[in-house]
C-alpha cells in the first residue's frame, strides 16, 4: 500500500469512519467541545496530500495531542492547543484528521 503524502505516515491505509459502521475510538471534530482532547491517529482518504503534507508540516503528526481551546460564536473555525502553540482549522479542514479521544 502506497502512501498518499510524501511524509509515509500511513495515511493511505487509514479509513474514514462511516455512517453504517462507526470506527470504536475514532471521533470527529464536529463532535468535539471546548476542553475535550484529542490524539492524531492519521488522515482520512478522500483528503488532498498537498492539504495533509501541510498538516503534517504544522505538526499534526500521528500520537500529536491536541485540545479544543475555542470555538468561533457560529462554530466555526475551531481553535487547537498543539504542542506550544494554538492552531486555527475550519471545520471542514480539521475533518480529514483521524482523532481518538484522549483525557
Amino acid at each position: 500500500m502506497s502512501s498518499c503524502c510524501s511524509f509515509n505516515c500511513g495515511c493511505a491505509s487509514q479509513e474514514a469512519p462511516s455512517q453504517e459502521s462507526p470506527v470504536r475510538g475514532v471521533i470527529d471534530v464536529t463532535t468535539m467541545k471546548v476542553g475535550d482532547s484529542a490524539v492524531v491517529r492519521g488522515f482520512r482518504k478522500g483528503g488532498q496530500p498537498a492539504y495533509i503534507d501541510k498538516l503534517l508540516a504544522m505538526g499534526l503528526i500521528r500520537g500529536t495531542k491536541l485540545t479544543v481551546t475555542r470555538r468561533a460564536p457560529l462554530g466555526d473555525p475551531v481553535d487547537f492547543r498543539i504542542r506550544n502553540y494554538h492552531l486555527t482549522l475550519r471545520k471542514d479542514e480539521a475533518a480529514v484528521l483521524l482523532l481518538e479521544a484522549s483525557a
